[in-house]
């Protein structure tokens, strides 16, 4: 089917269940108790809401590199996840402000959702406000679900502003990589790994070179002396930190920088 008829055939099925309701079926209309309950539902999704983008943003996502064509399509299938579930929650804002600001506008909707949730009576809690209930949930998960693929396929947008960890563990601005001078496209970057207290050579210590939008990453060797040469990195070097696989924050090792070109 043509792309430009998919659009007037879809709102003219929906239109075609909101006239196939009875008139009266906005006669019964949320009571307070069902306001109240809507209101507890919200409090609840809220928390819901902002323990999920928490988790999200503290979640070490996968650092390995991922095709043009497999970013493309996942972040393609976030954008609609994002615009689905903010479809739902406006859906169930408009249909909450037709009935309790009196709307007309929107009784539409309120309408839709009675079409498809009234023959899934529950006895103790309207189909409406079952219905309102669904849909808010439905639009928190796949919202969720989109911030995740957008965090999966671009990384971690707090995390790209920030550079290797100093010496107490702290990141520091990457910006201030650029105050050494020009940097040179696709260096070749030394690395030395000591032990803290003792600043002792740690030989055979798998060292992480990690792009900071978690994107692009390295993992190479220390030898005898605990010296690891990472050669012809993509990018720049201030673009990347090093650390001892397990010890991200450096807190067991010091991963020194000794040569760059």
């Amino acid at each position: 089917m043509n792309g430009r008829w998919f659009l007037p055939v879809v709102l003219c099925c929906l239109i075609g269940g909101v006239v196939a309701q009875d008139e009266s079926s906005l006669a019964r209309q949320l009571s307070l108790q069902d306001y109240f309950i809507i209101f507890i539902v919200g409090i609840v999704l809220l928390n819901l809401f902002v323990m999920g983008i928490n988790r999200i943003f503290r979640k070490k996502m996968p650092t390995g590199e991922q095709s043009k064509f497999a970013t493309a399509v996942g972040l393609l299938f976030a954008s609609f996840l994002l615009a689905a579930g903010s479809v739902c929650l406006i859906i169930v804002v408009l249909s909450v402000l037709a009935m309790g600001a009196q709307m007309a506008m929107f009784e539409w909707l309120v309408e839709l959702i009675l079409f498809y949730f009234e023959p899934y009576s529950l006895g103790f809690i309207t189909p409406l406000l079952a219905g309102l209930i669904v849909v808010s949930f439905a639009g928190v998960i796949l919202i969720l679900l989109a911030v995740y693929l957008f965090m999966y396929y671009q990384g971690n947008p707090l995390q790209s502003m920030i550079a290797s960890p100093t010496s107490m563990g702290q990141p520091i601005k990457q910006e201030l990589a650029g105050m050494r001078g020009p940097e040179v496209m696709n260096p070749t970057i030394t690395f030395k790994v000591l032990s803290w207290g003792r600043d002792d050579p740690v030989p055979n210590a798998k060292v992480v070179l990690k792009q900071a939008n978690g994107t692009k990453y390295y993992i190479k060797t220390t030898n005898i002396e605990g010296v690891v040469i990472f050669d012809g990195i993509m990018g720049y070097g201030s673009e990347y930190y090093a650390y001892v696989d397990g010890d991200e924050k450096r807190e067991k090792f010091r991963v020194i920088r000794i040569h760059s070109a």
